[in-house]
């Protein structure tokens, strides 16, 4: 200090690990599609630390993957008649950990063509 006095300084560092996944929901439209429509898979995701990519699954396989953004749109089909088909979302954020959010948590969300 200005006194003379000796001071003492301490410094402390403080690491913060984020181990939160982002969240994630993917919807589609129209919800009971016949085999003229087209279908379209809406994913939105957000995170403390911001979302580096979604991507969209249909039937397992990958259709679509958006960077830097929480929306994601991937449009399919038109699918054939009395058909299922299968469809998830994962969203990943921008933490050193690449936490992986998924939508649904396990499986997949599925529809019918009519």
């Amino acid at each position: 200090d200005t006194s003379g006095n000796p001071s003492s300084i301490t410094s402390v560092i403080v690491t913060y690990v984020d181990n939160t996944k982002p969240t994630v929901t993917i919807t589609h439209t129209p919800a009971n599609p016949t085999n003229k429509d087209k279908v379209t898979f809406t994913a939105t995701a957000s995170d403390l630390n911001g979302v580096k990519q979604i991507s969209i699954y249909v039937d397992n396989v990958i259709r679509k993957t958006c960077s830097a953004v929480t929306s994601c749109q991937y449009i399919g089909g038109a699918y054939r008649k009395r058909t299922t088909h299968t469809y998830y979302a994962t969203a990943t954020d921008n933490s050193p950990s690449a936490n992986v959010g998924r939508d649904p948590l396990s499986g997949t969300k599925s529809f019918i063509v009519s």
